[in-house]
């Protein structure tokens, strides 16, 4: 069985609450699209979950996937991590703890990624990839834009396994803004070059979603709009002769950084994923909060509405009836909303040729 065919967008998304409800809420068609990053974090702490279990991530999102293949990796922002992620990330014995976490935890549709070190250890990757191999039908390889080992990796992949059609390769831009694109692009096509071609699955992912969105380039405090530069990325890539199978990654509009340190008040917004832009509008509880945020986005010329949870929470609290008051709500109404979205246009372009 290959996992990975016809899979056109790679989504990459966290194992918090707001971004696991966002993928339950999807289509089920939608879902067959996709193969998504899975990063596991800490789970939430309670009495009787005092550590914040990995293991209990790893049941709420494999039960949300039934049986779906998705690419496994494990987070490495501080804010969501605890002694068992960083165990996971230790690069003793080849990882041994993550090749075993993965070999006797994780349900046999994962696709495991192989973890690089910097410098490259060439012995660690060969070990995982022989261990994950001989369990899953395909590996994941997550590089970093600047990587400076690539080619070097893949020439040793290519001599150990003869070729590259069990391998998947997302190339990683992380936070991407109008500022750093051309630098970021630039880094994108000297990695996806160095790596050359033959992959199961060959993907480009990146974030243009900011810590705030009332950040110069922006918007402003009750509206604002913004291009989704993740598509840009992709779309320009994929221009290039050597990469028109490239496939679309992002982050599921979430910001790919840490917010460890930033402290704001949360005021109401509801957000609108376009196909290249988002615009939202933003009140204050005194101002209506998400009831009149929701009123304005359904009613802004700009709205267009889409068979998804995400439209129905939107057009439903335009209405008055709100299904959530929490921010993780309104997050998992973004993520929801932007991967049907981005899921309807690479199927639309891929039938288009």
């Amino acid at each position: 069985m290959n996992e990975v065919a016809g899979k056109r967008y790679v989504p990459i998304l966290r194992s918090r609450d707001a971004e696991v409800r966002a993928y339950a809420e999807l289509s089920e068609s939608v879902k067959d699209t996709l193969l998504p990053v899975i990063e596991f974090t800490k789970s939430r702490r309670t009495s009787k979950n005092k550590e914040g279990s990995v293991g209990l991530c790893v049941a709420k999102v494999e039960e949300r996937l039934a049986g779906r293949p998705y690419i496994a990796d494990v987070t490495t922002m501080e804010s969501l991590s605890n002694a068992e992620t960083a165990i996971l990330l230790d690069p003793e014995n080849a990882f041994r703890k993550w090749r075993g976490f993965v070999l006797s935890s994780l349900d046999s549709a994962c696709i495991p990624v192989v973890h690089l070190t910097d410098p490259l250890d060439e012995k660690s990757v060969l070990a995982q990839t022989q261990a994950f191999l001989n369990r899953s039908t395909h590996i994941a390889l997550r590089i970093p834009a600047d990587y400076d080992a690539t080619s070097r990796l893949f020439t040793l992949l290519r001599r150990e396994l003869g070729d590259l059609g069990r391998v998947v390769l997302i190339c990683d831009g992380g936070y991407v803004t109008k500022q750093n694109y051309a630098s970021v692009r630039r880094e994108c096509k000297l990695t996806l070059d160095a790596a050359g071609d033959g992959f199961a699955l060959r993907a480009v992912a990146c974030s243009s979603f900011p810590i705030s969105v009332v950040l110069p380039d922006y918007g402003g405090d009750a509206y604002g709009k913004f291009d989704l530069l993740e598509v840009k990325l992709s779309e320009d890539l994929k221009s290039e002769p050597a990469l028109t199978n490239l496939v679309h990654g992002d982050y599921g509009l979430v910001h790919p950084g840490d917010f460890k340190g930033i402290v704001t008040r949360w005021v109401p917004r509801v957000d609108v994923p376009l196909n290249e832009e988002l615009f939202y509008h933003r009140y204050r509880q005194d101002d209506g909060g998400y009831e009149t945020a929701a009123r304005k986005a359904y009613a802004d010329p700009a709205y267009i509405a889409l068979k998804c949870w995400g439209h129905e929470n939107i057009k439903s609290a335009a209405a008055g009836i709100l299904q959530g008051r929490s921010p993780a709500h309104w997050i998992s109404v973004r993520v929801n909303f932007h991967l049907t979205r981005q899921s309807n246009r690479v199927e639309l372009a891929y039938l288009l040729g």
